[in-house]
């Protein structure tokens, strides 16, 4: 053994060791420290000043599993209070042969009360002596275990090496019936001692020998025909060197006379070897053995480092299978023997280990439920006194058939694949069959450190598995292996622990969820991988698949929904840090900033709030506006661009060109605005006319105002022009933001076809990938910075004109010069009714804000263009007093500033095209993206595109019935109202009444002075916005950090 400068002095060693101890205990990775470590130190050491060394292991300190007996002052008690006291006859074969080889026994290490052995839903790493273990590399999940302590204090660094015990360790399952005739209740037998899973979690080297290696004398057993002792260190040349100081023939274990003749006599340190050793070795992948089941990522990483391996020289051969598997154990009858040498306790057989439990329920669990610890209290030892240690016909042909078909029909078959001999089958041990097979056929597995999970910080291994006594095969290739690793820079190997969530105190840690417990899927997998208490034999599902499942090659490992709630939890697992974090970056930000780009109005909260729900809440109409509004503003520049030549381009502000330019400009301005509802269209059609193309109007001498309508026209123009908000730059810069994060999430997520999470964030950016052509639209359609000061100067305007008209004078001067006969300009009577058109815009109506809105501009520009303009073509301004003459007067029968018009469809379809798709292709990434099919994902975009296409549908139908003189009879809100009233005014008064009679008088007051626009709005529309957009944002934030992280939402339909 390589020691570390700070252990070449024992008694130095152990201090440190202790003080590491001491520390380490927050994380509970010692039960108990040794209070003869230090004499026993000073006493090596002083055999080593004389020039004596017993060999490698000599003063190196070490921890041994709490089930491992040591005759001395410390206890050996499975971590139950039950054995506390508890006088045990004799060391261990295991620590007698350290201690003879100069080893310094540190302590007892914590473990999984009875080695997991009790329960079948209970805290992996936890027991009521030492309470909950914690991996160094992750405080806050599963350790691995049941030998928790033992890889713990090693991975930090507390001792060079530790022991730890080893059955089965994944849980409960039946036998088949069909195979042996009988029935397979009888045969629920529980096993759970690790060594190889807690090696894996914590970045070590871990040695499960063959069976009748190591010794179980001394140590708490669990199944005569599979116990075995194991070893743990941080590199394979520590583990090898602590195998060395504990195998041998023991006469208390008739076990271990198998080796005799197949143990190397100078021990297995001997095997080590660089990575040279790799060129020519032939190893297996029994893929749907054990790689089909392992965790994609992991498996992709593992993949990498035998790709490694590869290229070192060595051969891969897929596809050496095992053809099958299953199990027993006899726990009954072998702890009745260990217990029976127990001096000073009474308890002496597993029924007193029950009872001890019942009636310290509080502490050891007795009970379901009580200790959340053991959910499931002691049912697996429960079950295991069912049996009474019978061991009859039954129970001999149970143990003959798993013996053959894990030894010659499972792993020895793999490894005479095809004719080809293999010299070590390569498996992730993260997946619980791997062990479990080697543990029940009784033969070798090591591993060694692979990698770390990015997402739950934890380690994972790589591990070689062969038939029986092949250790020294097994050490060969896993130390070249690791040689390998060190040597040619890959990630692939064994790092620090780095702590991770060294503040929580999440006690106990169940590695098993269930319906009241904290849900984390990637343990949860983990477990289903193992089959950690038969759970992928219990729940996995065979029924038929549709979608990614039908192609995916090999199948994928599917749980059944009940499952997943039994075993998982009914919680919500939600992302981590790092996870959400990637999709704030990618996705919530690009999309805040391209709605910091909106056409917002300034200092106007409120108003913003609803613009907001407005443009999210109900896409479609408000992008139909928009779009509308875009279309009358591109039809009032095509006006202006076809007024003269092409050649032709007059520069003079003053010219006709420009004034009709202006004019125009203004118009497509007020086309922003919405005018009273109840305001005489044709007569308000006219006074436009007149305001935007007259040049004979003298208006009404006003201080510091010109009476000509022309230079009023340009000055406004002017001052529009002025006042329109600019910031075509930064939105274009959003809208690029939103396109690269676009472009990064399609190419990540076909990257990594499969991975749920990048097409799921993909999905998102596409459900808002309507939002750029919104905001594009926007720069088109922009808003002006004051809009209620520009409202106030157009209304300055058509009050001047107004005014004008209704001057006698001057509008007689008007007709004089215009040579209109009177009866022309009767229509301007109407003018005087000041509820009508003083203030003739009341709201900016903009990018979709007041619905229902029309615009004034449309109905003039198709009168201009089809009496006028459509005949004369491009130069039409070639004569402008009649251009002026025909524009104001308009065509012979003025319809009117309508309300609908069904020339919008156009716009209408494009908005449903381009909101319908968008949305429509985040349902259907979703809706192939597993889970597959309809789920939370889905179901939530199929309810957001619903509400808004059925506010659009309402909108639009209450738009063209209440233009057609629909809906404007007596609402029943308001006759309900009046009821009420009424019934308060026959009430003998107090305060309570006047008081109501008082507000219900002002609400129905406020009531019947809205319109029936504004009464629908209220009621209905603006709600259903709102509602949309706060589903919108639970759809983004249930995206962003995983609130559809359950077994509902993750079960395919």
């Amino acid at each position: 053994m390589h020691v570390p400068s700070r252990y070449q002095h024992p008694l130095v060693a152990v201090k440190l060791g202790l003080t590491t101890a001491i520390l380490t205990f927050c994380h509970s990775a010692v039960l108990e420290l040794n209070p003869d470590a230090q004499q026993i130190a000073a006493k090596l050491d002083a055999e080593r000043a004389t020039g004596r060394t017993r060999g490698p292991l000599h003063g190196i300190p070490f921890l041994v599993k709490d089930n491992i007996a040591s005759k001395d002052q410390m206890e050996t008690t499975a971590g139950s209070w039950a054995l506390l006291g508890s006088v045990v006859p004799r060391d261990s074969f295991v620590v007698h042969r350290l201690r003879e080889a100069g080893a310094v026994l540190l302590g007892k290490a914590a473990l999984s009360e009875w080695a997991d052995m009790r329960s079948s839903l209970y805290s992996e790493g936890y027991s009521p002596r030492g309470g909950q273990s914690r991996s160094p590399y992750n405080l806050t999940v599963n350790p691995g275990g049941s030998s928790s302590g033992s890889a713990i204090a090693v991975a930090a660094n507390l001792c060079a090496f530790a022991l730890g015990t080893e059955t089965d360790g994944s849980g409960e399952r039946l036998l088949p019936e069909i195979e042996l005739g009988i029935p397979s209740n009888t045969l629920l037998i529980p096993f759970r001692y690790v060594v190889i899973n807690p090696a894996e979690r914590n970045n070590l080297v871990g040695i499960k020998p063959t069976v009748g290696l190591t010794s179980r004398a001394g140590v708490i057993p669990e199944s005569i025909h599979l116990d075995t002792i194991g070893t743990f260190g941080r590199t394979v040349r520590d583990a090898v060197l602590a195998l060395d100081g504990i195998y041998g023939v023991d006469s208390r274990d008739n076990y271990t006379a198998g080796q005799v003749g197949r143990t190397p006599a100078e021990g297995y340190s001997q095997f080590l070897r660089k990575k040279s050793a790799l060129r020519g070795a032939v190893f297996g992948l029994p893929w749907k053995s054990f790689w089909a089941l392992a965790d994609p990522l992991q498996r992709k990483q593992l993949l990498e480092l035998i790709s490694l391996i590869e290229g070192a020289g060595a051969k891969i051969i897929n596809g050496t299978e095992l053809p099958n598997y299953q199990r027993i154990v006899d726990f009954y009858n072998n702890i009745k023997t260990y217990l029976s040498e127990l001096q000073n306790t009474g308890i002496r057989s597993l029924e007193d280990i029950v009872d001890y439990n019942n009636k310290n329920v509080g502490t050891e669990g007795g009970m379901p439920g009580v200790n959340p610890a053991f959910e499931s209290g002691q049912d697996a030892f429960l079950e295991s006194l069912e049996t009474k240690g019978v061991m009859d016909e039954t129970y001999w042909q149970a143990l003959a058939f798993t013996q053959r078909s894990t030894r010659e029909d499972g792993i020895d078959a793999a490894l005479r694949h095809s004719g080809t001999k293999i010299d070590a089958l390569l498996v992730p041990p993260d997946v619980g069959q791997t062990y479990q097979i080697a543990a029940q056929a009784g033969y070798p597995v090591i591993t060694v450190p692979a990698g770390v999970n990015a997402e739950s910080h934890m380690p994972y291994g790589l591990a070689l598995m062969n038939t029986a006594w092949s250790e020294p095969t097994l050490i060969k290739y896993a130390s070249a292996i690791e040689d390998l690793q060190l040597s040619s820079g890959t990630i692939y190997k064994r790092t620090l622990p780095q702590w991770y969530g060294y503040l929580e105190r999440n006690i106990p840690l169940p590695p098993r969820f269930g319906k009241n417990m904290t849900t984390n899927f990637t343990l949860c997998a983990e477990r289903f991988g193992r089959n950690e208490g038969g759970i992928a034999t219990k729940y996995s599902y065979t029924g038929p698949v549709s979608g990614i499942f039908a192609n995916s090659s090999p199948k994928p490992s599917l749980f059944t929904l009940e499952g997943c709630h039994n075993e998982c939890g009914t919680g919500n697992d939600y992302y981590p840090w790092s996870r959400s974090s990637g999709t704030i970056s990618t996705w919530v930000l690009p999309i805040l900033g391209l709605l910091l780009q909106a056409p917002y109005e300034s200092n106007a909260f409120r108003d913003t709030l609803y613009a907001i729900a407005r443009w999210l809440g109900s896409p479609i109409a408000s992008l139909s506006y928009m779009l509308w509004n875009i279309k009358v503003t591109a039809k009032c520049a095509l006006m202006v661009d076809m007024a003269t030549p092409y050649e032709d381009v007059p520069e003079d502000e003053y010219s006709q060109f420009a004034q009709m330019r202006d004019s125009f400009y203004i118009l497509s301005v007020m086309n922003q605005y919405s005018m009273k509802s109840k305001m005489p269209t044709v007569e308000a059609e006219k006074l436009l006319r007149v305001a935007l193309f007259s040049d004979s109007l003298q208006l009404e001498m006003v201080e510091d105002e010109t009476r000509n309508l022309v230079e009023r026209r340009r000055k406004l123009a002017k001052s529009l022009r002025e006042l329109r908000r600019k910031g075509a730059v930064p939105a274009f810069t959003s809208l690029l933001w939103f396109l690269y994060s676009l472009a990064v999430s399609v190419q990540v997520a076909f990257d990594q076809a499969g991975d749920n999470a990048t097409a799921h964030n993909l999905a998102i950016g596409l459900l808002l990938a309507w939002l750029p052509v919104f905001i594009l639209c926007s720069i088109v359609d922009r808003n002006p910075i004051a809009p209620d000061i520009i409202r106030l100067k157009l209304n300055r305007l058509l009050d001047a004109v107004r005014r004008a008209l209704l001057n006698p004078g001057l509008r007689d001067t008007y007709i004089r010069e215009t040579g209109r006969a009177p009866e022309e300009l009767t229509w301007t009577s109407e003018l005087s009714n000041e509820n009508h058109f003083h203030d003739f815009f009341e709201k900016f109506a903009g990018q979709g804000r007041i619905r229902w809105h029309y615009g004034v501009a449309h109905p003039i520009l198709t009168g201009i263009e089809d009496g006028y303009v459509t005949e004369y073509g491009r130069g039409w301004l070639n004569d402008a007093e009649e251009v002026r003459t025909a524009f104001v007067k308009g065509p012979v029968s003025i319809r009117g500033l309508r309300r609908f018009d069904f020339r919008e469809v156009w716009q209408i379809m494009a908005s449903i095209s381009i909101v319908g798709g968008s949305i429509g292709g985040a349902f259907v990434l979703s809706y192939y993206t597993p889970t597959v099919g309809l789920g939370c994902r889905t179901g939530g975009y199929l309810v957001y595109i619903v509400v808004a296409v059925s506010l659009f549908i309402f909108e639009m139908l209450c738009w063209l019935l209440i233009s057609q003189g629909f809906l404007t009879a007596g609402d029943p809100i308001t006759k309900f109202g009046i009821s009420v009233q009424r019934r308060l005014s026959r009430t003998p008064s107090n305060l309570w009444i006047v008081t109501a009679r008082h507000w219900m008088h002002k609400l129905i007051s406020m009531w019947t002075g809205l319109s029936t626009w504004d009464k629908i709005e209220y009621l209905l529309i603006r709600p259903g916005e709102m509602f949309n957009l706060v589903w919108l944002c639970y759809i983004v934030l249930a995206q962003t950090f995983g609130f559809y992280q359950n077994c509902d939402c993750l079960a395919s339909t």
